[in-house]
């Protein structure tokens, strides 16, 4: 069963992430439309990716974006978009896994890159920890997967199997960068998040 409510991988990063990366973003104005901020996202991931590349992780990002392109699981002329009408909608962890692994080696490496381990958010502080190690040897397992299923694709059709291996990739690069809220002081402030929720 295709569960609609799942979000495009840019879109679920703008919203989890939205004001802490969102400054590395240069949009024009604040009413661009949806399709025209995830192109705007897909393309800074990419090119933070290439101009870092001679750092591994950015070098392993980078790949899963390369490698996305030629999956045929996203429109070929918008490849941050899932193509709906080929396999993307249903095998869509595949079709996610390339584009957040991107997207969690660009977050990680201007975090590594910022002169303080948290983000701050209005009152929040959130703290930012990684096992980089970790990250790049979950980088390498999602190149080595994708890797794979060009050639197989090449023979064969997706199927669950090979789906369910891409959600274990999705949940495995979830579980790596972990923030952590700091400090919260406990006035008006966190009462009205209570009321917002």
């Amino acid at each position: 069963m295709k569960n609609t409510n799942l979000k495009h991988p840019f879109q679920l990063a703008r919203d989890v992430f939205g004001a802490l990366v969102s400054s590395h973003l240069e949009l024009s104005s604040a009413n661009k439309n949806m399709a025209s901020h995830e192109e705007l996202s897909y393309q800074d991931t990419k090119s933070f990716l290439l101009a870092h590349r001679d750092i591994r992780i950015a070098k392993l990002g980078y790949t899963c974006l390369e490698l996305n392109e030629g999956l045929g699981l996203c429109h070929i002329d918008r490849p941050w978009a899932i193509n709906p009408e080929g396999d993307g909608a249903r095998y869509h962890w595949v079709a996610l896994l390339a584009q957040d692994a991107a997207i969690k080696a660009h977050f990680y490496l201007i975090a590594a890159f910022s002169p303080r381990p948290y983000l701050e958010y209005g009152q929040l502080r959130i703290l930012v920890s990684c096992d980089v190690e970790r990250l790049e040897m979950a980088l390498q397992r999602v190149v080595s997967f994708l890797q794979n299923l060009v050639h197989f694709l090449s023979v064969n059709r997706l199927n669950q199997a090979i789906n369910t291996q891409a959600k274990d990739l999705l949940d495995d690069l979830r579980r790596l960068i972990v923030l952590t809220l700091d400090e919260i002081p406990i006035d008006q402030y966190a009462l009205d998040l209570f009321r917002s929720s």
